[in-house]
């Protein structure tokens, strides 16, 4: 799989984008192990950073005490991915 991303990559001809409800933290683990930092054009996920204390502070990409979706087709509170996915695909570097 890593081949083939990375040769579509190579190509031109292909725009990645990330759009999980996991966090960035783990993302960019992932990433960085496997070398794919530079794949995705975007990565759209909950922000995450390390504390000196050792935890893992986890925030929503959707912040609670803003405006909320009205997204009727059952995505998760903290993320629309109909939205952000229609809004990176609206960009015209997309």
């Amino acid at each position: 799989m890593v081949r083939a991303v990375t040769d579509l990559k190579k190509r031109g001809k292909t725009t990645f984008l990330c759009l999980s409800n996991a966090n960035s933290v783990f993302i960019s683990t992932i990433l960085e192990s496997k070398g794919l930092q530079t794949l995705f054009e975007e990565i759209i996920t909950n922000p995450a950073e390390w504390q000196p204390s050792g935890l893992l502070d986890l925030k929503r990409k959707v912040d609670p005490a803003g405006p909320q979706h009205s997204c009727k087709v059952g995505c998760s509170p903290n993320m629309c991915k109909g939205g952000f996915g229609k809004a990176f695909h609206a960009h015209p570097s997309h």
